[in-house]
């Protein structure tokens, strides 16, 4: 919880972009549901694809995600150690109806079979996802770091603002899901 409460006041302290003025974060971790989707964007001039599935309570599972680069990097996440779910009242992520539009967390995994960590933040701003409706666009911000080193050997955005601010997806969705009634 650590690396979420950093998160949480770090987004609580940003000041939003224009379109954003006003809006007020609401904190709803540990809610039942999950986000999924992926993509293509671009950053710093590379294209980028993504999918994952991500559950905003701890220890719920599958927590899946790949990001791959071009030119043959790649990032596989093996744990996700801390996540929160967040609503933003400047986004709508539309159907299904869902008290949250922003999953932040943290985690675990291999950057080209590397040991790695990774802070990630998704936005569901409704449909379509990618560029090709209007705006806002659900963005993906992320930063890998290698475990032993203290500078990201890719930093896409910047996961502490809310909404997270990065590239648009140029292909793709991200969606945000209520919880699954288990028996």
């Amino acid at each position: 919880m650590k690396a979420t409460t950093a998160i949480l006041r770090a987004l609580l302290a940003a000041a939003p972009a224009a379109l954003y003025a006003g809006a007020v974060l609401a904190h709803v971790g540990n809610l039942d549901g999950r986000m999924t989707g992926g993509g293509s964007f671009f950053c710093n001039g590379v294209r980028i694809t993504h999918g994952f599935t991500l559950h905003c309570k701890e220890g719920e599972r599958p927590n899946r995600l790949e990001i791959n680069f071009s030119g043959g990097n790649h990032f596989h996440l093996t744990e996700l150690t801390d996540v929160n779910c967040l609503d933003n009242p400047a986004l709508d992520p539309g159907q299904p109806v869902v008290r949250f539009d922003t999953l932040v967390g943290s985690g675990v995994g291999t950057y080209n079979q590397e040991p790695a960590t990774i802070e990630l933040a998704f936005t569901d701003a409704g449909e379509p996802g990618g560029t090709v409706g209007s705006f806002p666009h659900d963005v993906a911000a992320f930063s890998i770091t290698l475990v032993g080193e203290t500078k990201p050997v890719i930093a896409c955005g910047k996961t502490q603002t809310d909404p997270p601010s990065g590239p648009p997806l140029r292909q793709g969705n991200h969606q945000a899901h209520p919880a699954i009634n288990k028996p």
